[in-house]
């Protein structure tokens, strides 16, 4: 953790943040920036993922599972190329552009059994280059071991 700020109630959306995380990023010499910025799906939207690579920033956001989010998990979901990633969880990784977003971007799937059912969940991922489904899994839960 690189810093934390405390707002009001009211003030807990990635916008509100946003400023405040550039500002810290940009203070940073590259190699001392974290090998990735994540987030929760408030984070996952154009206008912060957008920010992120314009600095080129490696981030993974997850994603609200959207309607168009929801057809991509139903495409991956009978690839045979899943991956096991460790803590239970299978990986794929695809590619989707949304509404609203400027380009296509990489998206991983994970999914993993929960109570007897296969429960499918989504990060959006930049700049990891040629990683693999079980290399973002190992860079993502590097700090804590465990996936967010």
């Amino acid at each position: 953790m690189l810093d934390v700020e405390v707002q009001g109630g009211k003030a807990h959306a990635a916008k509100h943040s946003l400023p405040r995380l550039r500002l810290l990023l940009e203070r940073l010499a590259p190699e001392e920036r974290p090998v990735l910025v994540r987030g929760d799906n408030a984070f996952g939207n154009e206008g912060v993922m957008a920010e992120m690579e314009e600095m080129g920033q490696r981030y993974l956001f997850k994603l609200r599972q959207t309607a168009g989010v929801k057809r991509l998990i139903e495409r991956l979901w009978r690839r045979a190329d899943w991956q096991g990633v460790g803590q239970g969880f299978d990986a794929v990784d695809g590619e989707l552009q949304l509404a609203g977003w400027s380009h296509a971007r990489r998206v991983v799937v994970l999914r993993r059994r929960v109570k007897g059912s296969l429960v499918a969940e989504t990060r959006s991922i930049s700049g990891v280059g040629a990683a693999t489904p079980r290399t973002t899994w190992s860079a993502a839960t590097s700090r804590h071991g465990r996936w967010h």
